[in-house]
């Protein structure tokens, strides 16, 4: 069980796009959220949105809590609130307003976590249970998740992003060294570069664009349909021999090749998803995918798309 963080974004504030690039990007802020907390962002720019938060918050949690909420005064805002759960008990431990820094906002969510981990009685079931259903209330009246402004369902997104706040739709997050993610992605790597003792990994980026991401479904919802089958691979990046297009490869050893080093000596690999779809063997003079393929083949290790839908690059992995 893990104690509640639900982050409220206003626009209208002063704060809030500072708050957001100086306090919420910060990795270490968003790995102690992630792996501490359950972290709901709420976007309350609109006084209805505002309205429909206090109103399920005093339904489902209690009015002491709502009220507390609204008590706090808008130009605080952007608001950072912890809830804990003590004794069969909701409680917040912690309102954080926009204007605070990132070393005091780590340490009143560090304090917020020990008080939760030191509660004198954990009833595991009920606060499941309260945590789920005030997620599920949140997402059943639709009150907007910050970033979100097209309304499309945060449960299209992968389930280990980050929350995106603010209005930039774009970021680029370190993966820590300690998650299943990392060593996932650096095994897919490890097991075709063949050369691992010569290599140095310096860092694995995720790449979180929703825009680019939502184009993507929407393309795979589209061969998913038509095709009647699973086509999407995780390929590398690189080769350029087989005609124009976007070109990838199964092995990261064949796409090392073309990986050439920075003045730093780093190297740089995407690893995609890429929608495969039906494919033919392809040649040098291609300039588009024939009729009736979505993309064109080697045979073996080689893919080249010709529609960026079709692709969305996932992971960065810098190296030497």
């Amino acid at each position: 069980p893990r104690p509640l963080a639900i982050y409220l974004h206003d626009d209208k504030s002063v704060y809030s796009s500072l708050f957001c690039s100086e306090v919420l990007s910060e990795i270490f802020i968003i790995d102690y959220l992630a792996t501490n907390y359950l972290f709901w962002p709420c976007d309350v720019t609109l006084d209805s949105n505002y309205k429909k938060l206090l109103n399920l918050l005093n339904n489902h949690i209690g009015t002491f809590i709502s009220r507390k909420v609204s008590s706090v005064n808008s130009e605080q805002f952007p608001l950072l609130i912890c809830l804990t759960f003590e004794q069969g008990q909701i409680n917040v431990t912690n309102i954080i307003p926009g204007y605070e820094s990132k070393e005091s906002v780590f340490s009143t969510l560090f304090d917020s976590r020990e008080l939760f981990n030191n509660r004198q009685e954990i009833v595991i079931y009920k606060e499941v249970r309260d945590c789920a259903s005030l997620c599920a209330h949140l997402s059943k009246n639709q009150i907007d998740v910050v970033g979100e402004e097209n309304n499309s369902s945060n449960d299209d997104f992968p389930e280990y992003w980050y929350p995106i706040v603010g209005n930039n739709t774009s970021f680029r997050f370190e993966v820590s060294e300690l998650t299943t993610e990392y060593h996932k992605i650096l095994s897919q790597f490890y097991q075709t570069v063949n050369s691992v003792r010569l290599i140095s990994i310096d860092r694995v980026e995720r790449i979180q664009n929703l825009t680019w991401f939502k184009e993507y479904l929407t393309f795979k919802y589209e061969f998913d349909l038509r095709l009647k089958r699973e086509t999407e691979q995780r390929l590398f990046h690189g080769c350029n021999s087989y005609g124009r297009g976007f070109y990838f490869s199964s092995t990261a050893k064949y796409s090392k090749r073309y990986s050439i080093p920075d003045l730093n000596g780093e190297r740089f690999m995407f690893i995609c998803r890429v929608l495969i779809g039906n494919s033919c063997l392809g040649n040098s003079s291609m300039t588009v995918c024939p009729p009736d393929y979505d993309s064109t083949t080697n045979g073996s290790n080689i893919f080249v798309t010709y529609n960026n839908k079709q692709i969305y690059p996932e992971y960065l992995i810098t190296f030497k």
